[in-house]
């Protein structure tokens, strides 16, 4: 129930309205300029995959390193450090290389299976090979059994983070 007087309600009305015109015109005039519609659905998948390629692999990296460190005993900041650019090599390259060998896939219901599984598994054994000179470093000048010490780090370091990457697979093959 408005109890004010209807002089008042009519001076209010045109207060009112002198200050919403210029934000109604300006919205008329806006919505009556031609303008491309962009549905863009894919732009955040890349950024996802962006994400993941620049601050995921850091977080990745800094876990490995600090498996690494513990486990066999070498220094934090070396095998953070190198554990870190390790996972950016081998993201930036893996991406590059296994982007063009999947694009030459023909995959299709009969097949998916067998190409999502071999595709897990040339990630894997990708990482090792590109990942090891990194986790070698690491032991570098610390025991005459570098090699063998290195060759362990790496299969525990990438076995960690395959087995978060492998659940996809899991569900995919249910």
């Amino acid at each position: 129930m408005n109890l004010a007087r209807p002089e008042e309600t009519r001076f209010m009305s045109r207060i009112t309205m002198k200050k919403l015109f210029p934000a109604f015109s300006t919205f008329i005039f806006l919505m009556n300029i031609p303008s491309t519609v962009l549905a863009n659905m894919g732009t955040p998948l890349m950024w996802a995959s962006m994400l993941h390629l620049s601050i995921g692999n850091a977080i990745i990296g800094v876990i490995e390193g600090l498996v690494i460190a513990k486990v066999f005993r070498v220094g934090y900041g070396r095998s953070v450090g190198l554990l870190v650019l390790a996972n950016y090599f081998s993201a930036w390259v893996g991406v590059s290389i296994l982007g063009t060998l999947s694009s030459h896939l023909q995959a299709n219901l009969y097949n998916f299976k067998a190409i999502l599984l071999a595709l897990v598994l040339a990630t894997y054994l990708f990482t090792l090979l590109a990942e090891w000179p990194f986790v070698a470093l690491c032991f570098r000048r610390t025991t005459a059994s570098w090699r063998r010490r290195s060759i362990s780090a790496n299969f525990l370091a990438q076995s960690l983070a395959i087995e978060r990457y492998a659940e996809l697979p899991r569900d995919a093959l249910k």
